[in-house]
């Protein structure tokens, strides 16, 4: 439980990291798109789409760390109901 924990906060910090990668590259290429890429939802998918050269290490980065939170979710989940099917077990006599 304590690994499925620990990947899911390194996931989230990877998520994060890569958002950040993207609003930097952004703001590189002017404070429009730096402030678009922050406030507009979906101009980060337009801008990582027409400046795949700079934002591709960030997106591997957000893939990497989603599926880390996914895994760790679902690792989470599978403890949550092994330990309730524990809990719940009756013997007949």
């Amino acid at each position: 439980m304590l690994l499925a924990q620990l990947v899911g906060a390194v996931g989230g910090l990877l998520i994060f990291v890569a958002q950040v990668w993207v609003a930097i590259a952004a703001f590189r290429q002017g404070l429009f798109w730096g402030l678009a890429v922050l406030c507009i939802p979906f101009v980060a998918f337009v801008f990582i789409v027409l400046n795949w050269s700079d934002t591709k290490r960030a997106v591997i980065a957000y893939v990497l760390g989603s599926l880390m939170v996914g895994w760790s979710a679902n690792q989470l989940q599978l403890d949550d109901v092994l330990r309730q099917g524990r809990g719940h077990q009756t013997s007949e006599a």
